[in-house]
């Protein structure tokens, strides 16, 4: 009996339903709701070590599972705390110019002149509550994050077809598939012997690394990244189809996961509109709380911005190393903490030289010269990206096993996390 209480589907579980039922059904204010940060909390100390203890998995499933379990505590802290949404204090309309980080001024057991309390949102409560913890990116909402692609650049208010959407969904799911696999026998097909954390710094020991260290180097976090975009790729276009296909789902709430790629030329663009932006609503009502109610900073300057931008790669660093533990992979022996917020360091000094530049470039710049910026930035993002990697990815990849890092055709088998082996 203890064990089964134990089991990480019974944990995930536990924690998804207090954190659902907690917003369906409390008002702002009230404490169950600082209860649930608690409940949850606990639930995500335990998950990993639950998830090592029954499946030994090392793979993407247990790390998704246990960032998730984790995750959600910022979600609820932003949405359910910082935001005080609930059933009868949420704006509704989509473009209302409401401040994601605005109450709705109504006291909460205030009651209309027929002793009931008026609603803000004009569906269920169920509704309501799957707006709120299930739509990362606020998609059509009033309160939808930045940088969300639209499906055509060129115009913006297209929407494919159904076949369309299903077309370039299901090439995408096909594609991913295997180019995903192939990127977790390539890295590990590599030397485990030059891909250790020793090897992840590279300037303090340059005269030591050799040029087959450095090959593995950077194949192993391309290889890394690629089969990232692919997983998450993968998984997105998965749950798409089943949205609009089993659920009927619109499909305008299925727009792009990932942004295009020319974006990606710097390191800002790569994080904030080339990859996911699914933690960015918890991370602007959190790092926004910390910089002004709590710092009491200013509402512009750089200081402020910086201080956002560290601490929302430091929130993603948390995240990870979780996830890394979900995967296998010890606390004190994931980079999370030290790759993510290398990242904000990367672009303070990315801005800095961007300042520099354009106070002593032409304000006419031409094509030939905009492709070479763009050649150069996209350089920069390798480069730089090659060089702090390694401190997050080398132990993932040394502790992975071939079989768990795979993606299966039987998604929902959960073989490695319902039996151990």
């Amino acid at each position: 009996m203890h064990a089964l209480l134990y089991h990480p589907l019974l944990i995930f579980s536990a924690s998804l339903l207090a954190f659902t039922l907690t917003t369906q059904y409390t008002l702002r204010g009230s404490p169950w709701r600082y209860i649930l940060l608690v409940f949850m909390s606990l639930c995500a100390y335990i998950f990993p070590h639950s998830i090592q203890s029954w499946s030994h998995t090392t793979g993407w499933l247990g790390r998704i599972a246990a960032g998730a379990v984790f995750w959600n505590i910022f979600t609820a802290f932003d949405k359910l705390i910082l935001r005080g949404w609930d059933y009868y204090n949420y704006p509704p309309v989509a473009g209302d110019g409401a401040s994601t980080a605005t109450k709705v001024d109504l006291d909460p057991g205030t009651k209309d002149k027929d002793g009931k309390l008026p609603s803000h949102y004009p569906g269920t409560r169920s509704e309501f509550t799957n707006e709120v913890t299930g739509n990362a990116r606020g998609i059509g909402l009033f309160w939808q994050v930045k940088n969300v692609p639209a499906f055509s650049k060129t115009q913006p208010a297209y929407v494919p077809s159904k076949s369309a959407f299903l077309l370039l969904n299901g090439t995408a799911l096909i594609a991913c598939y295997f180019l995903q696999n192939l990127m977790v026998h390539v890295t590990l097909a590599s030397d485990r012997s030059l891909r250790t954390s020793a090897h992840a710094p590279l300037f303090a020991r340059l005269d030591e690394v050799s040029w087959a260290e450095l090959q593995t180097r950077v194949v192993v976090s391309l290889a890394f990244w690629i089969q990232q975009y692919c997983l998450l790729q993968f998984l997105y276009a998965l749950f798409a189809i089943q949205g609009v296909v089993a659920s009927g789902q619109d499909i305008k709430l299925w727009p792009p996961q990932f942004g295009p790629f020319e974006d990606a030329c710097t390191i800002r663009g790569f994080w904030g509109k080339f990859w996911h932006q699914n933690l960015r609503c918890s991370m602007e009502g959190v790092t926004g709380w910390l910089a002004h109610d709590i710092l009491r900073l200013p509402a512009r300057g750089l200081l402020q911005r910086y201080t956002k931008l560290f601490v929302s790669f430091i929130m993603s660093g948390m995240m990870h190393v979780m996830s890394d533990m979900g995967g296998g992979t010890p606390a004190r022996e994931s980079g999370g903490l030290v790759f993510f917020p290398m990242q904000a360091v990367g672009i303070i000094l990315e801005d800095l030289v961007q300042a520099a530049y354009l106070r002593l470039a032409s304000p006419g710049r031409g094509r030939t010269l905009r492709a070479v910026e763009m050649a150069v930035g996209y350089a920069w993002v390798l480069a730089f990206l090659v060089w702090t990697s390694p401190v997050w990815v080398f132990p993932i990849r040394t502790n992975v096993r071939l079989e768990d890092d795979l993606l299966s055709l039987d998604l929902y088998a959960l073989n490695h996390v319902t039996a151990g082996r």
